[in-house]
């Protein structure tokens, strides 16, 4: 099966995946991680197939995130 997987640039969202695209790998599914450029290490190390994807800018996100709610603190 081909697999594309998308990660933002935070490890809290990259590093959950990890088990998932491993457990792929070794099913011998054919994988390719979009990242943000941040990751870029993080991913490389691993092995997998990636290629860095951009953000869009702020300007146009920041009307959507003002409408989004915010977990509260812990």
């Amino acid at each position: 099966m081909r697999v594309l997987v998308a990660s933002t640039g935070g490890a809290g969202h990259y590093n959950p995946l990890v088990p998932f695209l491993e457990s792929l790998g070794r099913r011998g599914d054919d994988l390719l991680l979009v990242v943000a450029p941040e990751l870029e290490e993080t991913v490389a190390a691993t092995g997998h197939r990636f290629r860095i994807g951009g953000s869009p800018p702020a300007a146009e996100t920041d009307a959507i995130r003002r409408q989004l709610p915010i977990a509260p603190a812990l």
